[in-house]
């Protein structure tokens, strides 16, 4: 059995603001209990990311060892009692922001300041208004003062176009300064450099001596295939993404309790 399983979240435990299903619950409570250490390891928020976690903890009536936010930018680690966060600098973050508003494509901002007010900094009025509305996270009004330092940046549009534009703008301006990945057509995001779920995985293996080989990992989307490269047994759910089949050992082409199938088949 393998020692730790890094798991996302999103098309992979369970779908956008669902709840987790009770047979995944159940198959992660049985891990736990014959030792293994099952850690979130996602791209949203901590405010977000503890909603599923929450879930979990009282199924196993154990708090995570580690929970793993915003790509690798924001981890919380619960045996040295500390959290670790890899910020792209103020300056960075405002001349994104800044391109944002030029090419007309929405952004949002991970910061401690709108961590701690269980949010995120949004750049327009009607975006934060739908995430409001549809209750995905608070979202706070960007002012020319606001400290900018973020663990994560997300940029998004409906349109591809803009999209691709804004990849060829992180390419040529922001190159050597941040980390990207362009997660589907009309998304993208953003880290520090050299910061990503991998290099969370790294820290916690490195932090416990252990190897790859006693890893698991499970994910669905191109920002999980760095992950996938630092563990001994990848695992990919319900995914179309050629690249993400390929760089999985193992692929689960339904969704539905598809974490129970990983660790009753392939990982207990």
């Amino acid at each position: 059995m393998k020692k730790k399983i890094f798991c996302d979240i999103d098309g992979t435990l369970a779908k956008r603001m669902h709840k987790i299903s009770r047979k995944n619950v159940i198959a992660i409570a049985k891990y736990v209990r014959t030792g293994g250490d099952f850690i979130l390891c996602t791209g949203r928020s901590s405010v977000s990311a503890y909603k599923f976690q929450e879930q979990i903890s009282n199924a196993t009536q154990k708090e995570p060892n580690y929970v793993i936010c915003s790509n690798g930018g924001y981890i919380i680690d619960n045996i040295s009692k500390s959290i670790i966060t890899y910020n792209i600098i103020n300056s960075i973050s405002w001349q994104i922001y800044n391109e944002c508003i030029k090419h007309k494509v929405w952004c949002l901002f991970y910061t401690k300041e709108s961590n701690d007010r269980g949010g995120v900094f949004a750049s327009k009025v009607w975006f934060r208004w739908i995430l409001k509305m549809s209750k995905a996270i608070q979202c706070f009004k960007i002012y020319q003062n606001t400290n900018l330092k973020a663990f994560k940046i997300i940029v998004v549009s409906v349109s591809t176009r803009k999209i691709k534009t804004f990849i060829n703008i992180l390419e040529k301006k922001f190159k050597d300064k941040v980390s990207f990945v362009n997660t589907n057509k009309r998304l993208i995001e953003i880290n520090a450099i050299t910061t990503s779920k991998s290099s969370a995985i790294e820290y916690i293996l490195k932090k416990n001596n252990e190897s790859k080989k006693d890893v698991a990992a499970i994910g669905d989307s191109p920002n999980d295939i760095p992950m996938f490269k630092k563990v001994s047994l990848p695992i990919s759910v319900r995914t179309k993404n050629k690249e993400v089949i390929q760089a999985s050992k193992y692929h689960i082409p339904k969704f539905k309790n598809a974490i129970s199938v990983a660790i009753n088949k392939y990982i207990i």
